[in-house]
């Protein structure tokens, strides 16, 4: 999703201003200054990134001006935590994201008060403004 997501907005910035780098499991990414995509999501679910590695993606998100942050996942090899950790990098916060694959033959139980419903397509402008809100939005 972080891809896509990244691939959406690079269309409004110069060329090669973005970035999408997979490494190790997981995917660096940044758009703009302040974008909610600027991150490393989901590192280590295929070993540890080298010393060089990291030191080169570090010299990429300091050439855009940009902080450095990692979601570690609970999943992934913990011998990333323990290498960033050596790097000087500090543990602000958790968030457990869930997912779940849709496709035609999912099922699932309703719940009382919430309908599901296929969304029309003189809607996707408010539903792309409705979750894109909710992704710039900070977890506090």
């Amino acid at each position: 999703m972080i891809i896509e997501g990244v691939r959406a907005a690079a269309r409004r910035v110069p060329p090669g201003q973005s970035l999408i780098r997979e490494m190790n499991g997981g995917v660096a990414t940044y758009v703009e200054a302040d974008a909610p995509f600027n991150k490393v999501a989901g590192l280590g679910f295929d070993g540890v990134p080298t010393t060089a590695a990291l030191d080169d993606l570090e010299r990429e998100f300091t050439s855009r001006q940009a902080p450095l942050r990692f979601e570690v996942s609970t999943l992934g090899d913990p011998d990333v935590g323990r290498a960033l950790t050596r790097r000087g990098y500090e543990l602000v916060g958790f968030e457990n994201v869930l997912g779940l694959p849709l496709d035609p033959t999912s099922s699932y139980a309703p719940v009382p008060g919430v309908d599901v419903a296929q969304a029309r397509a003189d809607e996707s402008a408010r539903w792309l403004d409705v979750v894109a809100t909710g992704f710039m939005s900070p977890d506090v």
